[in-house]
């Protein structure tokens, strides 16, 4: 009968990435309200933000 085998996660998040994921959720969610977005950025400042939340989601 074979030994059980400890298997255990490798840990691969440090804490800077923790803190751009929960800065990246925080500017995100802030940007979500599209209608308050368009009010009080404008085009423009909608499609900046959008722009850099889509670079935090693919970086």
């Amino acid at each position: 009968m074979p030994k059980p085998q400890n298997q255990e996660l490798k840990r691969s998040l440090t804490p800077l990435m923790l803190w751009g994921l929960g800065v990246g959720y925080v500017i995100s969610g802030m940007y979500f309200g599209w209608n308050l977005g368009l009010e009080k950025g404008g085009t423009l400042g909608m499609a900046i933000a959008t722009v850099f939340i889509i670079l935090l989601y693919v970086c």
